[in-house]
């Protein structure tokens, strides 16, 4: 699952056992990449708040779907199949449309976002590609454009999030080694509904 020890939902306690308690998928399974925080519970918490704040927040104003294009985006830049894997489950759903998503990730993943997207969310997936794969290279110019393209400052926040987060996110996966077999296609650490 990792390369580095994790702890089994069933062997959990205390803290990180309330943690997986509220992470888990309905089926009771806990995603991988949740298990790799085992060993620190603190950064296990931490990293749901911040999913939680970026994804599920009802202060956000861009659609979740967007948010899913530009996280798939982050993920094939960075190399990450497992993340695309869980943003691409996400974007279908929240399209609820096969057709219209596959045309979107076939884009995605021949680096035609302009193929499959309206000319304003364009805007964010070069963006996303630019701040994925070359962070310093991003200037006040690329603020601008998104700017220009329609989307106001909080919307170029809930962009610049979603990049951060999947970067991080990325390199937890591919840094840790774990594996995309341990991949719960969607909402293992949404907010809970009661």
């Amino acid at each position: 699952m990792t390369w580095i020890t994790t702890i089994k939902p069933d062997e959990a306690s205390g803290e990180l056992k309330s943690l997986y308690e509220d992470a888990e998928a309905e089926d009771g399974i806990v995603d991988g990449l949740l298990m790799a925080h085992a060993l620190r519970p603190h950064t296990l918490a931490g990293h749901m708040a911040l999913y939680r704040s970026i994804f599920h927040h009802p202060g956000n104003k861009l659609p979740s779907w967007i948010l899913d294009v530009v996280g798939v985006y982050t993920s094939l830049v960075n190399g990450c199949p497992y993340c695309v894997e869980y943003c691409y489950a996400a974007l279908r759903e929240q399209l609820d449309d096969d057709d219209r998503a596959a045309q979107i990730r076939t884009a995605l993943e021949a680096g035609l976002p302009q193929t499959a997207l309206a000319e304003k969310y364009v805007a964010a997936a070069h963006y996303a590609e630019k701040l994925a794969r070359s962070p310093r290279a991003v200037g006040k110019m690329d603020i601008d454009a998104l700017r220009h393209a329609g989307f106001d400052d909080g919307e170029i926040l809930e962009i610049n999030q979603v990049v951060s987060y999947f970067s991080y996110v990325n390199r937890t996966i591919l840094g840790l080694g774990v594996s995309e077999d341990s991949l719960i296609s969607r909402g293992p650490y949404a907010e809970k509904k009661s």
